[in-house]
């Protein structure tokens, strides 16, 4: 039985695209026509002119896709301009697939007490007993309907393997391996840019069922708009775990810069893009661009192409190989990551047991924590050039 599971896993190996081509865009903040500058046109015009026809099995974009989300002509309007031009770049047009980012919100349909309620939990318990009361939760969905509207014109419902209010799923074949791709809606609890750091939640139910749908891929991706530092610390480490855990490939964006990196799991490393704005007005134009990259499957590493809008032109940066963690530390290292966590979790406590109540509520030692600031020379070189300076006798 041994020998044969083998020789079926060597046949099939030789079948297998060396590489997943993949190009990840992020944070287009398309406005409707009649309200865009000439400068969207140009950038749009330079990012599809860009990307060759047939070049890539996977095209990700990763939210903020309008400027508004309550702007019904900018969602109509962003398919014929853009994602569908795009989607016409794939070998397979299927393969275009969306996460909703904070923009694509169309706040203000969700009622106060539903909000108010959501605001208050404290656990992942409180929350996932909330999306069981499905009455409550539909509620609690009613700022999403726009972007779900965009996303069914471009995915019909045939194409998505599994969904629910807050991810969808697709399961694709790429050269003889199946890849399973989990769209998450991280702007659920989304209010405003300037509030979302450490507020933001997604119930760890409905991130367990995504897994489930795609567990027998041999090759997972997570997308969603943003990373896990916007979410609130008791639902944030859960949801950190169970993604660097079940998936190979995480892409983000929001944060208007690209960046990659790759992090050892319990059982296989994970690579993590995010990607530069498509286009934000007055960013520079060395932050707008997009991340193209090939997973080689064969030997766990990705060749990352940084691509940067310079002028009217989309320029290139040189390749770069970035080696995913292989199996062996992996377990112990997400164990020491385990271990760190909860170290910092009780030496929290007990910098919280330090602080004195002065009856006006106590604030936490993380509420009341101010980042240090990093000198730029260290004080034996601020004393050396001030022993060289010019001296005053006093």
């Amino acid at each position: 039985m041994t020998q044969s599971v083998e020789l079926q896993y060597l046949t099939a190996k030789t079948m297998i695209q060396k590489a997943i081509r993949i190009l990840h865009l992020s944070d287009l903040h398309f406005k409707s026509l009649d309200r865009a500058s000439q400068n969207q046109a140009r950038t749009i015009k330079a990012v599809l002119e860009s990307i060759p026809p047939a070049s890539y099995d996977f095209i990700f974009f990763t939210g903020d896709i309008v400027n508004r989300g309550d702007d019904s002509r900018a969602m109509a309007e962003v398919q014929s301009a853009f994602l569908i031009p795009l989607r016409e770049k794939l070998i397979d047009p299927t393969n275009l697939i969306l996460c909703q980012g904070n923009h694509d919100v169309h706040r203000g349909n969700e009622y106060k007490a539903i909000k108010q309620r959501i605001d208050s939990f404290t656990d992942n318990d409180a929350l996932n007993d909330f999306v069981r009361d499905n009455g409550e939760f539909q509620n609690a969905l009613l700022n999403h309907g726009s972007f779900a509207g965009l996303n069914l014109a471009l995915q019909p419902a045939t194409t998505v393997t599994a969904h629910e209010s807050l991810w969808s799923s697709y399961i694709r074949c790429v050269g003889g391996k199946d890849i399973g791709v989990v769209a998450l809606n991280s702007a659920w609890r989304s209010s405003s840019s300037v509030l979302d750091r450490g507020n933001l939640l997604f119930p760890t139910a409905l991130l367990n069922r995504a897994v489930e749908s795609v567990a027998k891929c041999p090759v997972r991706i997570c997308l969603m708009h943003h990373d896990f530092s916007y979410f609130k610390e008791f639902n944030a480490a859960v949801l950190e775990d169970a993604i660097h855990e079940q998936f190979h490939v995480l892409l983000t964006g929001h944060v208007h810069r690209s960046k990659n990196a790759t992090f050892l799991t319990h059982q296989e490393g994970i690579f993590h893009s995010t990607s530069a704005a498509c286009l934000v007005g007055g960013l520079e134009s060395s932050n707008l661009g997009y991340t193209s990259f090939e997973l080689d499957i064969e030997t766990d590493e990705v060749q990352v192409t940084v691509s940067r809008l310079v002028g009217n032109t989309v320029k290139k940066d040189d390749a770069a190989t970035i080696a995913i963690p292989m199996q062996g530390v992996k377990q112990e290292q997400n164990e020491l990551r385990k271990t760190i966590r909860k170290k910092y979790g009780q030496e929290v406590l007990s910098a919280n047991d330090l602080l004195i109540d002065d009856g006006a509520g106590k604030a936490s030692f993380l509420e009341l924590f101010t980042e240090p600031a990093l000198l730029r020379k260290s004080s034996l070189d601020t004393m050396s050039a001030g022993s060289r300076g010019h001296r005053v006798s006093l």
